[in-house]
C-alpha cells in the first residue's frame, strides 16, 4: 500500500477527530480514535 495514501487517510482522521472533540460528541470521537489507531498499527506494520 502506498504509504502516502497511509498519510492522507492519517490527515483526515485527525482533522474529522479536531471537529468531533469542538461538537463534543463522545460516541464521534471514540469511533475516530479507533480509526486512528487501526490506522496507526496497520501502518507499523506495514513497515516491519
Amino acid at each position: 500500500m502506498e504509504l502516502s495514501r497511509l498519510d492522507e487517510a492519517d490527515e483526515c482522521f485527525l482533522d474529522a477527530l479536531r471537529v468531533r472533540k469542538q461538537k463534543g460528541n463522545p460516541e464521534l470521537i471514540n469511533s475516530t480514535q479507533k480509526a486512528i489507531d487501526l490506522l496507526s498499527s496497520y501502518s507499523e506494520s506495514d513497515i516491519k
